[in-house]
């Protein structure tokens, strides 16, 4: 079926990279996809880990999201 080397194709070109750095008070979450040498998407995200007397949540408002792609 045609559809079939269309994904091979893409599977092919398409590289996702993610990095994760953890620190003893943030985590850290670098995703990157990359189209042969094109770049198509590049975000970190980043939490604070909570004290240990206060339940454990990563996602909320407390989440920070940065672009690493400049305008």
């Amino acid at each position: 079926m045609w559809w079939k080397t269309v994904l091979k194709w893409i599977r092919d070109r398409v590289d996702v990279d993610v990095d994760l750095d953890f620190d003893g008070d943030a985590v850290a979450v670098s995703v990157t996809v990359r189209f042969n040498e094109a770049v198509l998407l590049s975000e970190r995200f980043e939490w604070s880990v909570p004290a240990k007397d206060r339940p454990a949540r990563l996602a909320g408002k407390a989440a920070r999201r940065r672009s690493l792609l400049q305008p």
